[in-house]
């Protein structure tokens, strides 16, 4: 099953830029930001922490707007696992306090 859906996959993935191009020359398309759908970016994203937030209804994504009003005011840093606050804080004060910031944090610098 697992190698029908890889086939499957590839030829709708390979059938998508004839697609693309069809609908680009009967200008349902806009040629400059198509790749956008074959998961290319044409921005480039600022080096530093992104999160992204999964909304699939509007009622969801107007529950996120509080909790990253807050966040971006008191400037901290949460760190989430299991889909919970285990720990918030700023930088100086997580890496001095925390163990799972800290470990996180000298993983990066490592690498």
């Amino acid at each position: 099953m697992r190698i029908a859906y890889y086939l499957i996959t590839t030829v709708f993935y390979y059938l998508l830029y004839p697609y693309l191009y069809f609908r680009i020359l009967r200008k349902k398309e806009c040629p400059l930001r198509y790749k956008e759908k074959l998961g290319i970016s044409l921005k480039v994203r600022n080096n530093g922490y992104l999160i992204w937030f999964h909304c699939s209804s509007i009622g969801e994504l107007k529950s996120i707007f509080p909790i990253i009003d807050h966040y971006l005011k008191k400037n901290q840093i949460l760190v989430f696992e299991n889909g919970q606050i285990i720990e918030e804080g700023k930088h100086e004060f997580l890496v001095n306090n925390s163990s799972t910031y800290k470990k996180l944090y000298e993983k990066q610098i490592i690498n």
